[in-house]
């Protein structure tokens, strides 16, 4: 056979395995998913168009999975399964590690629905959704008390009301017309368009949970089923009253209102607080934390409690930092005042002569007579003055031996000095040498 039939041959036989393979695909394909796990979520908008709001270029182009780019609309609907929160609960971040901010804290058994894997990491919807920060420029009141409306496109969901390196957004972003609810604002007294919103981030947006601090659903659990009506229970209709909704009766609705007010008072004093720290002041982080208390206790539980119980969490992770730092400040000032001290006693040291503190009396022995007195007396003279007058009772030392020699002496002193009305009837204090030490001497003339 020629080469060329042989080439053709092979070709003939590459595109009858090729079709093989295709047709075996088709077969082992499964027409639906087990466990009734299948997530039609017919609720869910199509992805956002790029994003031109509050999106600062900086933070696009980070490389981290929270800035990568929208997913496309063939990925909005897109699942692998449903699990529930583990017994102990899990916490649900805006990126796929450890360090990643909480965006909610998940309830033992409460269902998730899961959207995508990275190595111990879940990408997953919450039914109630995530507690997260909106720019107020991109906002607007709906006709819904307690509903704000989007007003741009490809708005960011942050975990934190700033648009720093540590609050990076979800992967997810925002469209014109959605709908959200309102938890609270940062700074009530500014106007909305100037300030951060806390808002429930809208079905479809997806959080990180680590796959430890989850747990599959039991066999022949309909999980579609599930995830309705946990939806339904978490998410109700834009008309009811929420966290931030205008309370206009009593009962819940004053609830709702007294929550939202200490909510806050909670927020602005906890803008104060870091203000305060930021510009070298002391924070108060216990009162912010103290109005955020309050407001945990009267939401009675729910999706406005669980923020404000995070809230509590925040100001006290701020004022044990705070408390730590002052401490270091202590440690470092104590540190440098004990090394001053030592840097003082130093230089008293080199300003002392190298026989300084080691004699009780120091000079030149003389031998004086004195008037009215019968033996002489031996002094010491240094500088010009009388420092000592010297007796060695014990007879171990002859005076006389150390006349015109510079000596240093130790000794018990037997009197104090003599002051009299003229330096003639003046004595210096009176010592009975016991150790005696040659300085120096004049050379014999």
């Amino acid at each position: 056979m020629k080469p060329a039939q042989v080439r053709s041959c092979e070709r003939a036989a590459f595109r009858h395995r090729s079709a093989l393979t295709l047709a075996a695909l088709l077969l082992a394909t499964p027409l639906g998913h087990a466990q009734g796990n299948a997530l039609p979520n017919p609720s869910s908008p199509p992805p956002s168009a790029p994003a031109q709001s509050e999106v600062k270029p900086a933070a696009a182009s980070t490389n981290t999975p929270n800035n990568s780019t929208q997913a496309k609309p063939a990925d909005a609907t897109k699942f692998l399964r449903y699990v529930r929160v583990g017994a102990n609960g899990a916490k649900l971040r805006n990126i796929y590690d450890a360090q990643g901010l909480v965006v909610l804290e998940g309830k033992a058994d409460e269902v998730l629905a899961v959207y995508s894997e990275r190595g111990e990491w879940l990408e997953v919807e919450a039914p109630s959704g995530f507690s997260v920060w909106v720019f107020g420029e991109y906002l607007a009141p709906s006709a819904d008390a307690g509903v704000l409306q989007v007003t741009g496109e490809g708005v960011l969901m942050r975990p934190l009301p700033a648009s720093t390196a540590d609050a990076l957004p979800l992967r997810q972003r925002l469209g014109r017309g959605e709908k959200l609810r309102l938890i609270g604002r940062r700074d009530p007294s500014k106007p909305m368009a100037e300030d951060w919103v806390n808002v429930w981030s809208p079905p479809r947006a997806r959080a990180w949970v680590a796959a430890a601090e989850t747990a599959p659903l039991a066999t022949g659990v309909d999980g579609a089923k599930l995830w309705a009506e946990a939806v339904a229970k978490a998410r109700p209709l834009p008309s009811a009253p929420v966290v931030d909704a205008s309370a206009t009766t009593t009962g819940a609705a004053g609830d709702a209102k007294a929550v939202r007010t200490a909510m806050e008072e909670g927020e602005r004093l906890l803008a104060a607080a870091r203000q305060a720290e930021q510009s070298g002041g002391t924070p108060d982080y216990a009162a912010a934390r103290t109005q955020f208390e309050q407001a945990v206790q009267l939401s009675g539980g729910g999706p406005s409690a669980e923020l404000a119980q995070q809230r509590v969490k925040l100001c006290s992770s701020y004022e044990t930092a705070w408390n730590l730092t002052l401490e270091l400040k202590q440690h470092e000032a104590a540190r440098a005042d004990a090394v001053r001290r030592r840097e003082d006693a130093l230089a008293r040291a080199e300003k002392r002569g190298v026989f300084d503190g080691r004699f009780d009396a120091r000079g030149w022995v003389e031998r004086v007579t004195v008037k009215g007195e019968q033996q002489p007396i031996y002094l010491l003279r240094f500088g010009g003055a009388a420092s000592a007058e010297l007796v060695c009772t014990s007879g171990r030392l002859s005076l006389d031996d150390f006349l015109d020699v510079e000596i240093g002496v130790t000794g018990r002193e037997l009197r104090s000095a003599i002051v009299g009305p003229t330096a003639a009837l003046s004595r210096p204090r009176q010592i009975d040498v016991t150790r005696l030490e040659v300085i120096s001497a004049r050379q014999p003339k």
